[in-house]
């Protein structure tokens, strides 16, 4: 499941080292390309809000199956979009599929023994790093040989092929829960209220996360920068010659990764 975790969650940023080759190829400007990576964000944020307490009132592992749907649609329509607007929506939507990641991880608390849960969790939030930092790696390395498309491509084959192995292997669970959607929706807020402790960590948790991709999603446009400069010969963020080129460009990717 960790694996399923890394896939899953990789798909929030695929886009990211993208998005100067997408904007030249939709012909589009810096501005206006910078709306994909935060339409992915919000569709995730709007995951969390309104699909991820779906996992206490149905079977996870339906749940699961349907986002993985979802996400594999997603990433076909990103890989097929004609213009700017369709990419977005296409763009939103992968990220209600990544909650994929959101239902894994309750599961295997549920499904562990207590003396087994820290270890298994701990196992799962690794998998849940490693896509989220070999995710820029996997998709501009892709992107640099066979265009940006390819990579939504095989994001949505790995999606196809998680989902029927999660929907095979993973266990049948009575909910635990009997309740309206609405009234779901809206205990999230009477929690919210409760509890000191999760309204703090809620904030450092957005804060930090808005931080980290404010800071990663410029990297595609600081690559731009950098070949524009690298006419001149060298590298803006390093001084490499221009002659490196496809290669220059993998190695600033496992840095990127690196860095994060």
């Amino acid at each position: 499941m960790a694996i399923a975790v890394a896939a899953t969650a990789a798909n929030l940023y695929y886009n990211q080292p993208l998005l100067a080759e997408m904007a030249r190829s939709l012909g589009v400007s810096q501005g206006l390309i910078g709306l994909i990576p935060s339409a992915t964000q919000f569709g995730y944020a709007a995951a969390i809000l309104l699909i991820s307490p779906l996992g206490d009132t149905m079977d996870r592992r339906q749940l699961i199956r349907n986002l993985s749907i979802i996400l594999a649609l997603a990433s076909l329509g990103i890989f097929l979009a004609p213009s700017f607007w369709p990419l977005l929506l296409a763009s939103f939507v992968a990220g209600l599929g990544a909650n994929i990641t959101q239902q894994l991880i309750p599961l295997t608390a549920s499904l562990s023994t207590p003396e087994a849960r820290g270890k298994n969790i701990a196992t799962l939030m690794t998998g849940l790093t490693i896509g989220i930092l070999l995710s820029r790696t996997l998709s501009g390395s892709i992107g640099e040989y066979w265009g940006w498309r390819s990579v939504f491509l095989v994001a949505a084959i790995l999606a196809i092929i998680i989902g029927v192995l999660l929907h095979r292997h993973l266990p049948s669970r009575a909910p635990a829960v009997q309740m309206a959607y609405p009234r779901l929706i809206l205990s999230m807020g009477t929690l919210f209220k409760q509890h000191a402790l999760l309204r703090e960590s809620a904030l450092t948790g957005a804060l930090w996360f808005a931080a980290f991709n404010a800071m990663w999603a410029t990297l595609a446009t600081m690559r731009r920068l950098t070949t524009a400069s690298s006419r001149r010969g060298c590298s803006v963020s390093s001084g490499w010659p221009a002659s490196s080129g496809p290669r220059r460009r993998a190695v600033w990717s496992i840095v990127s990764a690196q860095g994060a």
